[in-house]
């Protein structure tokens, strides 16, 4: 919206074209249809905005709590929470794995990729927010329960550097740089019960339900200029998950089992998507190229010269993090991380670099992936008078022996 004298003007970003009302604008590549994809607890699917298409992209789960995606990767990125379970897998849900399991996963709330510098975003409800590379690897805390209450869902603008996530607790929606500082509350205040979010990378606005007051808010990243876009039991039942495309909101209704779109900045064109779902929609992204724009990726030379973590931040600068058990190397400048072993434990090498007991060290088993613990120095091994010598060096219990199991691991 750019002033002129004694009016105004609507312009629209490039990549897209004015629309007949004067106000709206239009994407001018219409050849890739976005798709919405949606899940319930057990399956996920997908429909087409232009409703040509409606598809089972993945079942077979148990408690699916979350969704996105990696456009660049053309990958889905899944949480199922009674799993335990973080997946990734095709956007057409092929060649599925997991890259993220344990006991954490089962508080699993929201999932956000930075399509820039190549990470996964987790909110957990236990609470925290968390990173690590896209495969799972080197995960570190950004903000905890000295910051959250009871967080819901999560938006990313990697572009800018923001990372924003809302809190049902303690109402509020906060923001925080890629590599989690410069945290703020920036909606505090006539606010009861924030859920679903999204935001609008070309407005730089962000898009809330709240579910308490039952309506749907927008504002500025910094939380001004903020307005209701619509509000009432009629828009807003029952609403857990929302999404944005090309100047329309889109959200799950939890109640009557439905995908409902509408003008993201009034309540006008509102318009159900999709209704009388088998189960209830609880989370929802949007997928189209459009709303991951590829720039060129500050991390991407040498990962930033980082040994582990290079985060994004604002103006286009990154820092190198250190994951969990890890900590900077003395004399450097903040970029080496080596495992914060004790003087007890073996320091592995890449890439998993674990510590291990002393003890574990040339005990005849390869507990580092480099073998570091298993070196060609390592003494001869002499097994006492009540256990079988492997030709691995490996000692067995005599009982084990001709027992039509490989116990050695050498068949000897």
């Amino acid at each position: 919206c750019e002033n002129i004298p004694g009016s105004y003007i609507c312009k629209c970003a490039p990549g897209y074209v004015k629309g007949l009302d004067g106000r709206s604008c239009n994407r001018l590549n219409r050849t890739i249809v976005p798709y919405v994809y949606y899940t319930n607890k057990y399956y996920v699917r997908a429909i087409g905005l232009d409703e040509q298409n409606q598809i089972t992209v993945a079942r077979g789960f148990m408690e699916l709590s979350s969704i996105t995606y990696d456009w660049k990767d053309q990958k889905l990125y899944i949480g199922d929470r009674q799993a335990s379970k973080i997946y990734r897998m095709n956007l057409n849900g092929t060649q599925s794995t997991v890259i993220i399991e344990g006991n954490q996963t089962r508080f699993l709330r929201a999932l956000t990729v930075d399509w820039i510098g190549r990470k996964l975003y987790q909110l957990f409800s236990t609470p925290e927010i968390r990173v690590s590379e896209l495969d799972g690897r080197y995960s570190i805390i950004l903000l905890d329960s000295r910051y959250l209450s009871q967080p819901n869902y999560l938006a990313i603008d990697p572009l800018i550097g923001y990372l924003f996530y809302s809190d049902w607790g303690q109402a509020h929606i906060g923001r925080i740089n890629l590599d989690g500082n410069n945290f703020v509350k920036i909606i505090g205040t006539d606010t009861a019960g924030p859920l679903g979010l999204t935001i609008d990378i070309i407005t730089q606005r962000i898009f809330w339900i709240d579910r308490r007051l039952q309506r749907l808010e927008f504002s500025n990243y910094n939380g001004g200029e903020r307005k209701i876009a619509f509000y009432g039991h009629d828009y807003v039942p029952y609403s857990l998950s929302v999404g944005f495309i090309d100047g329309y909101v889109i959200w799950s209704d939890f109640t009557n089992h439905a995908l409902i779109r509408a003008d993201a900045l009034n309540d006008s064109n509102k318009y159900v998507l999709l209704s009388n779902t088998i189960n209830e929609v609880i989370s929802l992204t949007i997928i189209h190229p459009s709303l991951q724009p590829q720039v060129p990726n500050p991390c991407g030379i040498n990962n930033g010269g980082c040994s582990h973590l290079c985060l994004l931040s604002i103006n286009q600068s990154y820092t190198c993090a250190c994951p969990e058990h890890f900590l900077f190397l003395n004399n450097e400048n903040n970029q080496t991380c080596v495992s914060n072993c004790s003087c007890n434990q073996h320091r592995c090498g890449p890439p998993n670099e674990r510590c291990i007991p002393w003890p574990a060290k040339c005990n005849g088993v390869n507990d580092c992936e480099d073998g570091s613990d298993e070196p060609i120095t390592c003494p001869i091994r002499r097994c006492i008078s009540t256990q079988f010598q492997c030709r691995n060096q490996n000692c067995i219990p005599i009982s084990d022996v001709c027992d039509g199991m490989d116990d050695c691991g050498d068949n000897s």
